[in-house]
């Protein structure tokens, strides 16, 4: 019985090792050719790898407004003092910045060129200062609260240094 047995163990394990290699070889050839997917999973693929379009009803928002917070914060003295000594590097530095300015209210007056239109300037609170941090475009119901000589913040668009000092555009009380 023993070589029955010897037999039957030598068969079965040739068939399992013939069964073993029919599917290595069987499933090689799947794995090797990409281009069997069918149809279906090729157009799936495309699909995900598409960019989607965006649908008509979703147009292109206008950019935000900036943050609040400035890029550089001074006191009115420290920028007049870096443009009188310097106003080529005064304008490097703050060219296309947010400017937070800490000062005093020196005056509320109309543009020089435009009656209608107001304007603050603000310097450190000395006597006898000539130049300031003059704030263009802020509301007339602001300007209209504030008062002479009191301590004020406020942040804006660098938009020029010179001669009469620093002028910044789109300003606002902090």
């Amino acid at each position: 019985m023993s070589l029955g047995a010897s037999d039957t163990d030598t068969s079965a394990d040739s068939s399992t090792t013939e069964v073993q290699e029919s599917s290595a070889t069987s499933s090689s050839p799947k794995k090797a050719q990409p281009s069997s997917k069918s149809p279906a999973s090729k157009a799936s693929a495309s699909k995900s790898t598409a960019k989607p379009k965006p649908s008509p009803a979703k147009t292109k928002a206008p950019a935000p407004p900036k943050p609040a917070g400035a890029d550089i914060k001074v006191t009115a003295g420290e920028i007049i003092e870096e443009f009188d000594s310097n106003e080529l590097a005064g304008d490097q530095k703050y060219k296309g910045k947010t400017v937070e300015v800490s000062g005093v209210v020196e005056k509320i007056d109309t543009e020089v060129l435009d009656d209608d239109k107001y304007i603050l300037n603000i310097t450190d609170g000395g006597d006898f200062e000539i130049f300031s941090v003059t704030c263009h475009d802020m509301p007339t119901d602001v300007l209209s609260t504030l008062q002479v000589g009191s301590s004020i913040k406020v942040i804006g668009d660098f938009d020029d240094g010179g001669d009469l000092g620093v002028d910044l555009k789109n300003c606002k009380v902090v």
